[in-house]
């Protein structure tokens, strides 16, 4: 993952560029199939892992995004995880476009929801755009709640069961910023509203 600068988590940490997220990505799957460094001496134990970019469904224009995608792909990503979905409009367009190409079936495609604890924490990601453009419902929805973590995990959860019924998808990435013990909640409700939902 690229994007973030070294000094938001340490200020006195040297920054290097010597590899992008392509890049970085490319040879560590070589040193996976190859079973060598990029010195090219042989890694004892051998390297035993899978290797997992991000995406990002909401840069556009699509085709650049798509682009990038198929780059991350071609040089042996195993998954990508996707940054948290709140506009499943402009994602599912996105998943569209990835599964026409059929890069779904080459690599597992992964979305990530992300639980809105507080009215202050929505707002902030509504303005900064950082995860595309947060639905004016959403926000609506925790402002009007009397328990507004849990209606963001409710949130959460039924954008977890929209996504799993999307051709091309492969699991949900449940982002919980250190908040472990939020995902049995998540996993809870998710599981509650799949059943409402099957029962009509």
């Amino acid at each position: 993952m690229s994007g973030t600068h070294v000094s938001s988590v340490c200020p006195q940490a040297a920054v290097a560029y010597d590899l992008d997220s392509v890049q970085l990505a490319q040879s560590l799957k070589r040193m996976v199939l190859y079973g060598s460094g990029l010195n090219g001496k042989p890694l004892i134990p051998r390297l035993e892992l899978q290797v997992g970019t991000t995406a990002n469904p909401y840069l556009r224009p699509i085709e650049l995004n798509l682009l990038r995608l198929k780059k991350k792909i071609v040089v042996g990503a195993d998954f990508l995880l996707c940054e948290p979905v709140f506009d499943l409009d402009g994602f599912s367009m996105w998943m569209e476009s990835v599964t026409r190409k059929d890069l779904d079936k080459r690599s597992a495609i992964i979305p990530s929801v992300l639980p809105i604890t507080s009215l202050e924490r929505a707002k902030a990601l509504q303005r900064s755009k950082i995860y595309g453009s947060i639905p004016d419902e959403v926000i609506a929805r925790i402002s009007k709640a009397r328990d507004k973590a849990g209606e963001g995990l409710a949130i959460a959860a039924e954008t977890a069961v929209l996504l799993k019924e999307m051709r091309g998808i492969r699991g949900i990435h449940i982002l919980c910023g250190g908040c472990e013990s939020i995902d049995e909640r998540i996993l809870a409700v998710q599981h509650l509203t799949a059943v409402l939902k099957s029962n009509g």
